[in-house]
C-alpha cells in the first residue's frame, strides 16, 4: 500500500503517516477512512507526523482532498509536521491552510523524520506544561 499510518515505535503520542511511490486519490481517501476510525479511540494529545520522503508526485486533482480531510480532524491533535514536503505540496497546502484554517491549521516542516520526532516531542513537552491535567504519562494526559 502507497500509504501507511501507524504509532511511532509503539508510542501513543506520534503518528506517522508515510507515503510512499505513486499514490492515488483513492489511495488517499483509503488512508483518511482508516484514520478516522483509529482516531475515534484517540482521547489524548498526539502529534502527526506525514513523510513524504519517497513519494512520488501527488496525483491529479491534489485539492479534492481538502473537504475529505476535514472529517478526520481530531481535536486531541497538538501538531502537525510534514518531512521532505515539496515546495509545490507547501504551496497546495498552504492554499488549504487559507481556505479552511480551523481544518488544516499550523504545521511544520521537517528535513528528516529525525527532526520531525525532534520537533513532535518539544511539541508535546510544550503542551505538556500547558496541561493542568498532565500526570507525567509520556505526553498521554487523561
Amino acid at each position: 500500500m502507497p500509504i501507511t499510518m501507524q504509532w511511532l515505535n509503539g508510542r501513543d503520542n506520534i503518528l506517522v503517516t508515510t507515503f510512499t511511490g505513486e499514490w492515488t486519490i483513492e489511495d488517499f481517501y483509503e488512508n483518511i477512512d482508516q484514520a478516522d476510525k483509529a482516531l475515534s479511540e484517540v482521547h489524548h494529545p498526539f502529534v502527526a507526523i506525514v513523510d513524504f520522503t519517497d513519494n512520488a508526485a501527488p496525483p491529479r486533482k491534489i485539492l479534492t482532498i481538502g473537504r475529505r480531510v476535514r472529517s478526520v480532524t481530531s481535536p486531541y491533535r497538538v501538531g502537525l509536521i510534514f518531512v521532505n514536503f515539496g515546495t509545490l505540496a507547501q504551496m497546495i497546502y498552504r492554499t488549504l491552510t487559507r481556505i479552511e484554517p480551523s481544518t488544516f491549521g499550523e504545521w511544520h516542516h521537517a528535513p528528516s523524520m529525525k527532526e520531525a520526532v525532534h520537533m513532535a516531542d518539544k511539541i508535546l513537552q510544550s503542551k505538556k506544561k500547558d496541561d493542568p491535567r498532565d500526570n507525567g504519562s509520556n505526553g498521554a494526559f487523561h
